[in-house]
């Protein structure tokens, strides 16, 4: 039995696209853990614990699909981390830690 290129197209193409996605996630998650590692060794680090408790992120949500129809789409998303555990105001009826530990089934910190 002879292995045609038709045959063979489809994983090679899922190789080079494995090789190609962890290359990219390597090379946009350099900058991350060099800003992580500053923040560690940073002098500043010794902050008020009103900023351990909420966080403020933004950044831009990209999604690719290639196969069996080209499409893509991004976005820009802001997300606020809050420590449930010590949150600076917190209604009656809002979300808990408790409830957060109790829907996540988790015994840490939330």
């Amino acid at each position: 039995m002879q292995v045609g290129w038709t045959n063979m197209r489809t994983p090679l193409y899922l190789v080079c696209y494995i090789i190609y996605t962890i290359f990219t996630s390597t090379l946009l998650s350099i900058p991350l853990a060099l800003r992580y590692l500053v923040r560690r060794i940073s002098p500043l680090r010794a902050a008020k614990a009103i900023e351990n408790i909420i966080a403020l992120y933004e950044g831009t949500v990209r999604h690719e699909r290639r196969h069996p129809v080209h499409h893509s789409f991004r976005f820009p998303a802001r997300y606020a981390l809050i420590d449930l555990d010590r949150p600076p105001y917190s209604p009656p009826n809002f979300l808990s830690a408790e409830d957060a530990r109790c829907a996540a089934k988790t015994n840490g910190p939330v």
